[in-house]
């Protein structure tokens, strides 16, 4: 089995502007093309941070690398699952999962994002995987008091069924669930085989206010936090299996 391999480094500049989604990203011929390996390694880096800064600030984010998974058995069991669910490609959305640290993110490169009761015993909106539907919305899940620092973010292809359920805290659905189904901005999985992680994103994470009290105290960079020696050379993976972050109750 393949696993996570690295792309070039793709580092965040203020100056530069995204294709924006509207363009066509976000089209299921897009997404196919990339299921199916056949989307050129320069678009696929192209779209992932086109669909990350979004909603993402560039002034926040620093040394941005996007690695593109390579794990066959799990992109062969989404493609498996649209086909079972009729071939409805317009169905599938773009998401973000937050590990719950670097154990549950090597746990995830092996398994996918966990969502069966043994790894999922909390969570606002039902006991299932969770994945926010903006790259903020997972972000922000990363802390609560605005402190910075490296991060990893995985972009997911999602497939909930067509009729999605309201999430009530400690109850596990009987499908996919949301916090609100008409207009969701998270789902609760129960079917570990709707999720397919296409990118893991790692970047520093700068808060703004930081940025500006930084800036007057010289030319010290002191608000970045120092990366760990990076694995991305390597293959990735652990053989513990991690447990899907739900959101805190902290958080909407």
């Amino acid at each position: 089995m393949q696993h996570a391999s690295p792309a070039r480094v793709r580092s965040a500049s203020p100056r530069k502007r995204s294709i924006s989604p509207r363009k066509g990203v976000l089209q299921p011929s897009n997404l196919r093309r990339m299921l199916h390996n056949s989307l050129p390694e320069n678009e696929l880096q192209e779209m992932v941070e086109s669909l990350f800064f979004e909603t993402i600030p560039r002034k926040n984010v620093e040394s941005l690398e996007i690695l593109p998974m390579r794990n066959e058995r799990l992109r062969c069991r989404l493609l498996q699952t649209v086909q079972r669910d009729g071939g409805v490609w317009s169905r599938l959305r773009i998401a973000w999962h937050l590990p719950g640290g670097v154990n549950a993110a090597e746990a995830i490169l092996h398994h996918g994002i966990q969502c069966d009761e043994e790894h999922c015993a909390c969570g606002r909106y039902g006991l299932g995987g969770y994945v926010a539907l903006s790259a903020a919305k997972a972000n922000a899940y990363a802390d609560s008091d605005g402190a910075g620092g490296c991060r990893q973010l995985f972009m997911v292809v999602a497939l909930p069924e067509a009729d999605i359920v309201k999430g009530e805290r400690g109850i596990r659905p009987a499908r996919t669930a949301a916090d609100l189904p008409s207009h969701p901005t998270e789902l609760c999985f129960v079917d570990s085989a709707r999720l397919y992680c296409t990118c893991l994103l790692r970047y520093n994470w700068v808060p703004t206010g930081r940025r500006e009290k930084i800036a007057t105290a010289g030319s010290r960079v002191s608000h970045v936090v120092s990366r760990t020696p990076s694995r991305g050379r390597r293959s990735l993976g652990g053989s513990t299996r991690g447990t899907s972050q739900s959101p805190p109750d902290s958080h909407a």
